[in-house]
């Protein structure tokens, strides 16, 4: 092989093989650019689940179940829709649109301890501390004067 030969297959030629400066795999000069910028499992990617962390390839498998944007299921109510960071939120009831029906809440009248999901029937029937109007003078008695 002449020099110039050597020279364009050394250096040169689209297709010569070129070691990754990143993860040290041979590839062809002409899809380097390709390569780092989708194969190589050592250049750091977006989490997919958007919590704006970025890791390896070999790293993300483990950040998939880490992840504070992963679904985890509630113990409670069993729901799977709440992302790792907002559990305590769905447990507290400050997610107006994701509350846990299951939480315990404490009636404000009577005290006693009950789920989210039942605390406006106990309110509006049951609680015993709840006011009554009565029917003749309008005015209003707890249900345990009664």
């Amino acid at each position: 092989m002449g020099k110039n030969m050597f020279h364009h297959a050394e250096s040169t030629c689209s297709h010569r093989n070129v070691c990754c400066d990143i993860c040290h795999v041979s590839v062809p000069f002409s899809g380097l650019g390709h390569h780092k910028a989708n194969l190589c499992v050592n250049i750091p990617k977006l989490c997919s689940r958007g919590c704006g962390s970025a890791f390896t390839e070999a790293r993300m498998i483990q950040h998939q179940y880490e992840c504070p944007k992963r679904f985890i299921r509630c113990d409670l109510c069993g729901c799977d829709d709440s992302f790792a960071d907002e559990l305590e939120y769905h447990l507290d009831g400050s997610l107006r649109d994701n509350e846990c029906p299951m939480r315990r809440v404490i009636c404000s009248e009577c005290k006693v301890s009950l789920t989210s999901k039942s605390i406006d029937v106990h309110c509006a029937q049951n609680c015993p501390r709840r006011l009554i109007r009565c029917n003749y003078c309008k005015s209003e008695i707890n249900a345990i004067d009664i």
